[in-house]
């Protein structure tokens, strides 16, 4: 089996515009809640963090192999180990590419693609926001995916 190392397709330099840090109310839709921050506040390029506890989870897994994603809701507290995602321009408007990982009482972990209707019972975030032109995702066939182009 042979590995192709290459350059990465697209590369762009941002420099940091506003630290923004803050925390949603307890059963706030944690991916509604940052959404309506970046549109608020005109966010078109940055990154996400955040940590926490939830009520429950709607998560999605894509299968590239079988090029389709599979949701998953979780009725059950959980803590929020990881919270990553970035922001940037899909149809002209603002886009949220989060992912998530959560601990269950059983200290197993599962994680995913971050939907709406995961609902916060604590929750902490940053958002670094980018100076400088942002990535717009456009559609590609082959993947199947809106991915970032330039």
């Amino acid at each position: 089996m042979s590995i192709l190392y290459r350059e990465a397709n697209i590369i762009k330099s941002f420099g940091i515009k506003t630290i923004y840090q803050g925390n949603l109310e307890k059963n706030d839709d944690i991916y509604y809640g940052l959404l309506n921050l970046i549109k608020r506040n005109n966010i078109k390029a940055g990154v996400i963090s955040g940590i926490g506890e939830i009520f429950e989870a709607r998560i999605a897994f894509f299968d590239c192999l079988k090029n389709n994603i599979r949701e998953v809701c979780f009725h059950e507290p959980m803590n929020i180990i990881s919270l990553h995602g970035n922001i940037s321009i899909k149809k002209d408007l603002p886009y949220l590419h989060i992912h998530i990982l959560l601990s269950r009482q059983d200290l197993s972990l599962v994680g995913g693609h971050l939907l709406p209707q995961t609902l916060a019972y604590a929750f902490e975030f940053e958002i670094f926001e980018f100076s400088g032109e942002p990535y717009q995702r456009k559609y590609d066939e082959e993947a199947n995916l809106y991915l970032w182009s330039d």
